[in-house]
């Protein structure tokens, strides 16, 4: 009996679920394209509707911070030319309504302390689509 193989592809979006961030702006910043792309992919996937925006490091991040005044930024800590917690004052200063929240894999306590201090939100590395769901769902 032949079998029968299909191109198509099974995909679970979740974009009928309606999170604040539904038709407002989203700045991911990543060194790691892979991430980014990730991450971009699962917003996108769970809001529908809105624009994302990636950068590389936190000096582009800052430049279009400025430009596109995202409502939500995602922020990798570890990052070359400018890390994310050391970008946070001037991504702060460029949109003081903007949403900052840090993606990390470091949960040390200077790393903790340092998330507090900047009045910022953290989320733990490795990301999943269920933690994005919650981080889209708070605003």
């Amino acid at each position: 009996m032949p079998v029968s193989r299909s191109s198509e592809k099974r995909v679970s979006v979740k974009s009928a679920v309606k999170s604040p961030y539904h038709g407002k702006t989203v700045l991911v910043v990543d060194d790691s394209n892979i991430s980014r792309l990730m991450l971009k992919a699962m917003i996108e996937a769970i809001c529908g509707s809105l624009e994302v925006y990636e950068a590389r490091d936190g000096k582009e991040a800052i430049r279009m911070m400025k430009r596109y005044q995202p409502d939500l930024v995602t922020l990798d800590e570890e990052m070359p030319v400018l890390n994310g917690l050391d970008a946070v004052p001037e991504l702060k200063a460029a949109n003081p309504n903007g949403r900052i929240v840090l993606i990390s894999a470091h949960k040390e306590e200077e790393v903790m302390v340092k998330v507090k201090e900047l009045a910022i939100e953290y989320v733990a590395k490795p990301i999943t689509e269920s933690k994005v769901i919650t981080l889209l769902n708070e605003a």
